[in-house]
């Protein structure tokens, strides 16, 4: 994916946080608010031990295993609060939006190994002035109390004291704008494409699953609620690299969006289908580059071992088991779980404790929600390697204006 797509707001230290102000000639001071940014909704307990006991009789979604963080649900998990985008200003046009077309100062500071930028709202009128820091690792959105141009700096280093002994240079060239809009363009995740894999009953093997020519009615049910059925060749959107125009990568597909971002699926049994070849390569080499990848197993007895699936690429596996014993007649239920590589930072929503669900919007919803957010965690594992692109990108700019 475009190298810059992590963008992780280090929100840990600001939530909640009050800073001594003096206010007006008096010198009196009144605690202010610097941030408004709230931390997405995760605890460690949601993740199992790799030492649980496993009932062969009643065998859990996922197998822990080593190297990988298994959720099965969570006690504190709040089923009545709807599931929200995590890190919502990060993956929006923050500085296009707030910055680009208002007064505000722009610094440069830092070396080659640790360049900075840092953006600042300019009207000393404002209460509270917007600040985005942009550093190799991730960028720190949030808000700050009003000061002169010559107290910014040392505003924002109260705030962030990892900068204190840094030193910052104002640009005055209106030309760092510009390429402040470009570099937040480069570093804007846009769309997603996610993996869905068709599981039988009793399938343990990737080849086992990759195999199956075609899903059950259960499957294709589950796949009209995650989106809409495309035809691909003349589609005019976002095509998560699939074959538009000559259908070498099958003839249909499915896409939705969420909350405005567009969703393109991998679907194992929409993808080309070789009877020849085992390995089904052709399935493989697009599901094997998604970074999150949805399991669709027909039945709860066969628990998921997350090391099936051979790809350095899939950060974050869902499993989403069909209950076959239906209290609805009408609706399927689902058991939900979860389980991603050891470097993904945990994300949100947490799993209810009674992790089942039935067929419907808010399953959608919830299940959607949670696979952008582990897209979005997962950029921050070293496989990515954004951090070294970030500082590339960031000591360009350093080298321009310092």
């Amino acid at each position: 994916p475009p190298a810059g797509r992590a963008i992780l707001l280090s929100n840990v230290f600001l939530c909640s946080m009050f800073k001594k102000v003096g206010m007006g000639s008096g010198g009196s001071s009144q605690k202010k608010l610097v941030s408004e940014v709230p931390p997405p909704h995760i605890h460690e307990s949601q993740y199992v031990s790799e030492n649980l006991q496993i009932d062969e009789a009643d065998p859990p979604a996922i197998i822990p295993t080593s190297g990988y963080k298994v959720e099965l649900g969570s006690i504190f998990a709040m089923d009545e609060i709807e599931p929200k985008l995590e890190y919502v200003e990060q993956y929006s046009p923050y500085y296009r939006d707030n910055f680009y077309d208002v007064e505000h100062v722009n610094f440069v500071g830092g070396e080659e190994a640790n360049p900075i930028v840092i953006s600042v709202q300019g009207d000393s009128k404002l209460s509270e002035l917007k600040v985005i820091v942009r550093t190799p690792k991730s960028d720190h959105a949030f808000n700050m109390p009003s000061c002169s141009k010559g107290k910014m700096i040392a505003r924002v280093t109260d705030i962030m004291p990892s900068l204190d002994g840094i030193k910052f240079k104002e640009i005055k060239d209106i030309a760092i704008r510009k390429d402040l809009l470009h570099l937040e363009d480069r570093l804007l995740i846009r769309q997603y494409k996610f993996g869905v894999i068709y599981c039988k009953d009793g399938q343990r093997s990737d080849d086992e699953m990759f195999s199956n020519e075609h899903g059950s009615p259960e499957f294709e049910e589950f796949l009209d609620l995650l989106g809409d059925r495309i035809k691909l060749q003349g589609w005019q959107g976002f095509d998560g690299e699939l074959d538009t125009k000559t259908n070498t990568t099958g003839t249909h597909s499915v896409f939705t969006k969420v909350e405005g971002w567009d969703v393109m699926f991998h679907v194992s049994t929409l993808l080309p289908y070789s009877p020849v070849n085992p390995q089904q390569i052709e399935r493989k080499r697009h599901i094997g580059n998604d970074i999150g990848v949805i399991i669709f197993q027909d039945s709860e007895s066969t628990p998921f071992d997350p090391k099936t699936i051979a790809s350095k690429y899939n950060h974050v596996y869902a499993i989403v088991q069909l209950e076959k014993k239906k209290t609805d007649k009408h609706k399927a239920r689902y058991r939900i779980a979860f389980v991603s590589k050891q470097a993904v930072k945990p994300f949100g929503p947490l799993i209810p404790k009674n992790p089942t669900f039935k067929h419907g919007p808010e399953m959608r919803q919830f299940l959607l929600t949670k696979m952008v957010n582990g897209e979005r965690a997962a950029y921050s594992a070293p496989s990515f390697g954004v951090t070294r692109t970030r500082r590339d990108w960031l000591k360009g700019i350093l080298s321009t204006y310092k």
